[in-house]
């Protein structure tokens, strides 16, 4: 009898997903995000690795994109490896862990905090972030890829060598939704990188310089 019991207090939260059960673990999982960023905000590292067994066991995907932000927001210098490292670049990610459950809800220091930081840090020359801001940009809509887009523009003017071998893999479909990014820019700035880009040219593989090509022939 004490074996049905503990069956069915396990399956519960599957076969009724709006149960005691199940809504007293989103309320832990509420609880635990609130918890992660009132104690970023006041730079309490130690409070927030107190949480890490917490939010490994509770195994929250919101979460977990969550916890490496924290850490970053307490202690920027500390954890911009794994601030990087854990961004996430899918869809889902993006929109509905970092945009809806954080962002909107102005959980960070200022809005779109997340997003502006990947890109500063790429911005910065770390070669990781700026594959995130790419993968990001892609998989993501509204003022988050606008966000992206005003990234990859500033490092695309400043350092195009960085960004072609990305693009150089990337398929046709990608690359196209990346180069309307340049419709942010006006004739003169979208020239200046169209001349620079020629320049390094002949150093570049060639499946980069099909990218060259491609931006040559690209009308903002």
């Amino acid at each position: 009898m004490r074996n049905i019991i503990y069956m069915m207090l396990l399956f519960l939260p599957l076969l009724y997903p709006g149960s005691g059960v199940c809504r007293m673990s989103n309320t832990e999982i509420e609880s635990n995000l609130m918890k992660l960023f009132e104690y970023a905000r006041v730079h309490n590292v130690n409070a927030l690795k107190g949480l890490q067994l917490t939010v490994r066991d509770l195994n929250n995907k919101t979460l977990n994109n969550a916890y490496p932000l924290a850490l970053y927001i307490a202690s920027p210098n500390q954890y911009e490896k794994e601030f990087v490292e854990k961004f996430p670049v899918d869809h889902e990610g993006i929109m509905n862990d970092l945009y809806e459950r954080i962002e909107l809800r102005r959980l960070t220091p200022k809005f779109l905090y997340s997003f502006e930081s990947i890109g500063i840090i790429a911005d910065h020359g770390n070669q990781k972030a700026l594959q995130k801001v790419l993968l990001g940009y892609i998989h993501s809509d509204g003022v988050v890829a606008e966000m992206y887009c005003d990234s990859l523009v500033r490092i695309f003017l400043k350092s195009p060598n960085r960004v072609l071998p990305f693009l150089s893999v990337m398929g046709m479909n990608e690359r196209k939704k990346i180069y309307l990014c340049f419709n942010t820019l006006n004739s003169t700035n979208f020239q200046s990188l169209k001349e620079n880009i020629r320049k390094i040219a002949p150093e570049l593989s060639p499946g980069e310089r099909i990218v060259i090509e491609e931006i040559e022939n690209y009308h903002n």
